[in-house]
């Protein structure tokens, strides 16, 4: 049997601590979070087989992978409670040594990017023979392995893309109307209703571009569109805003300008995104 340990710390104490009151040297079991979609490779850590946090994503796709190869990891409280400090949404983790217990030599590569986990890859044949390999399905949505090589090499977001990420924001956000698919937003009879408290939608305009339109920090019956490219919206962009939305005049915000001509789709859902968490 071979061990080896590293420094490190059990995240999210902030959401487990009314449930979880650490004791310095206990020992907690880690065991894989299949179906979580923050994180593919989402390890929990338990006590008495209730989740008291997760290993920190950083490290997650190799201790995912190195559990699921048959090792088996241990964390062991070092010291109390303190703030995550690398993470930008704060919160608090508990300080540990994280051991990795092994019956036989696992090589585990340590490039977090390197891993798709093959327990949750399927697999389609279509009708020209070839293959293609499922990276994540998510509400009946499915990219694949290529898909993943252009969202991590940074290229242009299609509509499968962006509607695969709103409809995480609708998941995130159920109390957010909007976020619909490109499809159903462009039938000629679709419309937003101003009623609604806050809407957020990703629009494609242009031919090839994405923008965001909502009413989130908007006086009534007025919308903001964010454009990450252009200042000014062109006549088939404006009547279809119009025929969404019901209104005739709209503010153009460009809050942080893209430095290319292919990440506009990236820049729409951040702006989603920020518009979702900054609600009021």
């Amino acid at each position: 049997m071979a061990s080896w340990r590293i420094d490190s710390c059990v995240r999210g104490f902030h959401v487990y601590q009314d449930i979880w009151t650490p004791v310095l040297h206990e020992e907690l079991d880690c065991e894989r979070e299949r179906g979580n979609i923050e994180d593919l490779y989402a390890v929990a850590v338990k006590k008495n087989g209730h989740v008291v946090g997760h290993i920190p994503r950083k490290i997650s796709a190799i201790c995912s992978t190195f559990i699921r190869r048959g090792g088996c990891i241990i964390c062991t409280v070092t010291g109390s409670r303190r703030y995550s400090r690398d993470l930008v949404q704060g919160g608090l983790e508990i300080p540990c040594i994280t051991t990795f217990i092994t019956d036989s030599e696992i090589e585990v590569n340590k490039s977090n990017e390197d891993y798709i986990d093959a327990d949750t890859v399927q697999t389609e044949v279509d009708d020209s023979g070839n293959e293609n390999t499922v990276w994540i399905e998510y509400d009946a949505i499915r990219l694949v392995l290529d898909d993943r090589s252009t969202i991590l090499s940074g290229g242009y977001l299609n509509d499968k893309h962006i509607y695969f990420g709103q409809n995480l924001l609708r998941r995130r956000f159920p109390e957010i109307n909007g976020l619909k698919s490109r499809l159903e937003i462009t039938k000629p009879s679709y419309k937003f209703e101003m009623s609604d408290s806050l809407i957020i939608q990703v629009i494609h305009c242009k031919d090839n571009h994405w923008i965001t339109a909502s009413n989130v920090g908007c006086q009534e019956s007025k919308i903001t569109v964010y454009d990450s490219l252009y200042k000014a919206i062109d006549q088939r962009t404006y009547e279809m805003l119009s025929r969404l939305f019901s209104i005739k005049t709209f503010t153009i915000k460009q809050p942080q300008k893209q430095t290319n001509g292919y990440d506009c789709g990236l820049f729409a859902l951040a702006f989603a995104t920020t518009l979702a968490y900054e609600k009021k």
